[in-house]
């Protein structure tokens, strides 16, 4: 601006390039987008935003607006320092708003931190500048500065809280936020810059290179990177924090101003910047403690939550519990009653007799009673047993108290070993616990895997024929026997011939004996079958032969059913027989081998050594099957790596070749290109030279700048005091202030004839009037053509009229001459009254005649007088509607032809 390039362009083109820069970012970054698998259109994109959320962008805008020109007044009114010391009241002016808005809540922790921070940028702010150069004073101008001074700050903060409070960051990008809100922003000071540069070439800004550099500069970072990571962090955290964060930005002036000019920090500055960070840490602190005392805080809330419905439930839970109880048991005694209704309905359908109720209900009777003594006496004999264990509990108890007595009495050594030695017990009864568990798994394992082999139908096939086989053994072994005997003396063949004659002997002994049983037993029965029927022939008299016959048949069915089964009862009897011999037999096995064991052996521990082989065995087992397993899959790994081994010959002649290939590609980038590496080498040493020769003109030449700089700073400042100090350039300044505030009044009164002009013109209302007369006009002449076209057309039907007599008279007398008027008495009852004289020509009543006759020639002369009345009516109706008021006298053969078509 000291170039002379005006505020508010410079302002447009800082607002307008960084909005076109963040757009620019949104469509090459797709990170940066609210949604990045969308593509991202601008122009369509901000019309979006600005129909469903303009109002909102407007306002973001109007603050943004007012920030930066508040700004730009401010500090051409009022000295630099004094609008740096009271931009550290933005987080101030934004935790007030949070707070009144309820964006968040205030603390007095948070008021502490800003305050700390806004007094360290304070201290900062005012420890690199004198303050008696501050040249403040009391004059319009003055003032107007401190008002756009208070804009700036107020608006800046404003501007971050609205964003955070209206909701836009939620909906769309922070950068497309900060965008847009700088695209309108430029659209409201174009015309303030279109008003302070009117030229083109003051558009252009090419005159001035440091012009060109600080746009950029301005454009880039303290528009573009700066609005759209502080939108960001917005989004993120909280206005308040956002803006507190910028009185950071004393403390980087101070070390750009070391790194750049040398200027080294003083102690208030670097007082000031521990205060800011002190400050900021601070409030990040204070900030996650509030944030974990709030979690607590609904931890607690949560819990407690939790507690009373638990404790709702349980009581919930226990009155249903109740209630189960109550609706158990009147469930059982409706029960009880349904059983009885039932039982009682069932008796009366089968018809059961009273008697027989009575009997059962006596036989139940005396069952309930003997049920109820039964669980009388288990209740006494429960409550023997509780006494019992009671008791033998006390002794059990007093038994350990004089075992605990006498391990009182013991030694430390002994009492500490019995300890041990009872930790051991448990120990080993824990382990034996553990140990037949571990028994019984096993067991019901090998029970499975024996059943699973039982129903194993290739076992079952084994053993038929291992049957098989053994029958057939038995079959050789008996045809060895007879071959034996066949080649045996005479001697011993009859030795066993008689044996096995004897054997015969007793078998058929045995036989005959049986036969004896059972014929004795067929003896007994007839006997009883006679007696049976002699009692049945003595009391024959006393029963029915119903009865009789009834009796019979039931000792007849008992007999044969006896007689059938006999042979069934038997097997079954001896089937038992041969069941206890061999319950005898393994027990007396048993007995013999415990009475082998020896006298230190007892059949309990024999028995835990058969138990510890049996878990020895199935240890052996499972580690023989995972040894198994383990082997198959080293077998199948081996395998896998055998078939790699025999690919490998493949794949190595292919890597082989393939790094033969490589190595003749390299050989020839190293004859082709890396054999010029000490030419390379020499450029670059040419390169580097020149570059040092240039950093050592450049730092020349920034040194002597930095000189003439710090001298033309001097310079300003001593010409700024001077025109602070100078009354004229104080008048100059209001004549100035005042020449714009005519400028301004100017344009509003331009503006305001130009709108009453405007307002006053009437030509067009004019214009309109004409028309519409005009219009009028016309529709008047119409009216008025329309109805003398009617007042002629009637004329002429009277006319028509008049002719319908004569024609009539001529046609019905066969002649006459027009102009006459017939007097006939059969002529007069067809004439009308109002019958008139001739007013058409001689020319339309002849060709009117000459009509009719041939009419009446074309009907073979039956024409009626009374058919005349219509058609001449028709003729006068055509008439009327063709006759035209200029051309009446000259178209009667027209009119006549038009009559001769419409009655045709």
């Amino acid at each position: 601006m000291a170039e002379g390039t005006s505020p508010y362009l410079f302002l447009f083109y800082r607002c307008f390039l960084g909005s076109a820069l963040m757009m620019l970012t949104l469509c090459c970054i797709p990170a940066a987008r609210s949604r990045a698998d969308k593509p991202f259109y601008p122009v369509s994109e901000i019309v979006r935003c600005l129909r469903s959320d303009g109002d909102k962008f407007f306002i973001l805008a109007c603050l943004l607006g007012l920030n930066t020109i508040g700004g730009l007044m401010a500090v051409a009114r009022l000295p630099a320092i004094v609008c740096a010391i009271f931009q550290p009241i933005l987080p101030v002016i934004a935790a007030v708003m949070s707070t009144l808005l309820g964006i968040e809540p205030w603390s007095t922790g948070k008021a502490i931190c800003i305050c700390v921070c806004t007094m360290g940028a304070t201290i900062v702010i005012v420890s690199g500048h004198e303050l008696h150069i501050l040249g403040l004073s009391s004059s319009s101008s003055t003032q107007v500065g401190w008002l756009f001074l208070a804009v700036n700050v107020t608006a800046g903060a404003a501007y971050n809280v609205v964003q955070k409070q209206c909701g836009v960051l939620h909906n769309y990008s922070p950068i497309f936020v900060a965008g847009v809100s700088f695209l309108i922003a430029a659209c409201g000071i174009l015309p303030s810059a279109c008003y302070s540069a009117p030229a083109a070439k003051d558009w252009l800004c090419t005159d001035h290179l440091i012009t060109q550099m600080a746009l950029a500069y301005a454009a880039v970072f303290v528009t573009a990177y700066n609005y759209s990571v502080s939108a960001w962090a917005n989004k993120v955290s909280s206005p308040t924090t956002v803006v507190a964060f910028q009185t950071l930005q004393p403390v980087a002036t101070c070390c750009l101003n070391y790194a750049v000019y040398g200027l080294h920090l003083t102690f208030a500055q670097a007082l000031g910047g521990s205060a800011i960070v002190a400050g900021l840490l601070a409030d990040v602190l204070w900030k996650n403690a509030e944030a974990s005392h709030h979690e607590l805080v609904d931890e607690v809330a949560r819990l407690n939550k939790e507690i009373n419905d638990i404790q709702q439930d349980n009581n919930v839970y226990a009155s249903l519990e109740k209630r189960y109880d109550n609706l158990v048991k009147t469930v059982r005694s409706l029960e009880g009653d349904l059983a009885d209704h039932n039982l009682a309905t069932d008796k009366q359908r089968t018809d059961t007799r009273p008697e027989e109720v009575h009997h059962m209900y006596t036989i139940m009777k005396s069952q309930n009673e003997q049920q109820r003594a039964d669980v009388d006496q288990i209740f006494l004999e429960k409550r023997s047993h509780e006494e019992e264990i009671g008791r033998m509990e006390q002794e059990i108890a007093s038994i350990a108290r004089a075992a605990e007595d006498r391990l009182n009495e013991l030694h430390p050594d002994q009492r500490r070993e019995y300890e041990e030695l009872r930790e051991e017990s448990k120990r080993l009864s824990s382990d034996l616990g553990e140990a037949r568990d571990e028994l019984d798994q096993v067991s019901g394992r090998l029970n499975a895997v024996e059943s699973r082999l039982r129903s194993d139908p290739l076992r079952t096939r084994h053993q038929q024929l291992n049957q098989t086989r053994r029958e057939f053994e038995n079959q050789l072994i008996q045809l060895r026997q007879e071959v034996q005997q066949g080649s045996m003396s005479i001697p011993e063949q009859r030795e066993i011939l008689l044996s096995k004659v004897k054997n015969d002997n007793g078998e058929i002994v045995a036989a005959e004996k049986n036969n004896s049983e059972l014929k004795l037993d067929n003896e007994r029965l007839r006997a009883q079958i006679k007696e049976v029927q002699a009692d049945a022939q003595e009391k024959k008299d006393e029963s029915s032969d119903q009865q009789k016959y009834e009796i019979l048949f039931t000792k007849d069915q008992e007999m044969t059913a006896f007689i059938e089964g006999f042979a069934d009862s038997k097997a079954e009897e001896e089937r038992k027989i041969k069941e206890k011999q061999e319950s005898i037999e393994r027990l007396l096995q048993n007995i013999s081998k415990s009475l082998d064991l020896p006298t230190d052996v007892t059949p309990e521990s024999h028995l835990r050594d058969m138990e510890d082989e049996l878990d020895f065995k199935s240890r052996q087992l499972q580690n023989s099957e995972t040894t198994q397993s383990r082997l198959e899959g080293e077998l199948a790994k081996r395998e896998g790596e055998l078939e790699k081994i025999e690919s490998l010959d493949v794949k190595i002649s292919l890597e082989l070749s393939q790094v033969e290939e490589k190595m003749k590609q390299y050989e020839k980038e190293m004859a082709e290109r890396y054999d010029k590496i000490e030419d390379m080498k020499a450029q670059g040493a040419l390169e580097l030279q020149k570059l040092e020769e240039s950093k050592r003109n450049l730092e020349e030449r920034s040194v002597a700048l930095r000189q003439q700089v710090n001298f033309i700073r001097l310079r300003y400042d001593s010409k700024r005091q001077q025109l602070q100090d100078d009354e004229t350039a104080a008048n100059l300044e209001g004549y100035e202030s005042k020449i714009r505030q005519f400028g301004q009044t100017l344009h509003t009164l331009r503006t305001f004839i130009l709108q009453k002009t405007s307002e006053s013109d009437f030509r067009g209302e004019m214009a309109s009037c004409l028309d519409v007369a005009g219009q009028l006009n016309k529709m008047l002449q119409a009216d008025v053509r329309v109805q003398f076209r009617r007042q002629c057309s009637a004329t002429a039907a009277s006319c028509l009229i008049d002719h319908e007599a004569r024609l009539m008279w001529r046609f019905s007398t066969g002649g006459g001459s027009p102009g006459m008027l017939p007097t006939s008495p059969q002529v007069v009852p067809f004439l009308p009254q109002w019958l008139r004289n001739d007013l058409l020509s001689e020319r339309f009543v002849t060709e009117c005649v000459t009509f009719f006759q041939d009419l009446d020639k074309d009907k073979n002369g039956t024409l009626e007088p009374e058919e005349l009345f219509p058609m001449v009516r028709s003729m006068a109706d055509a008439h009327s509607m063709a006759l035209d008021l200029d051309q009446l006298g000259s178209q009667n053969s027209v009119v006549c032809g038009a009559c001769r078509t419409v009655v045709a």
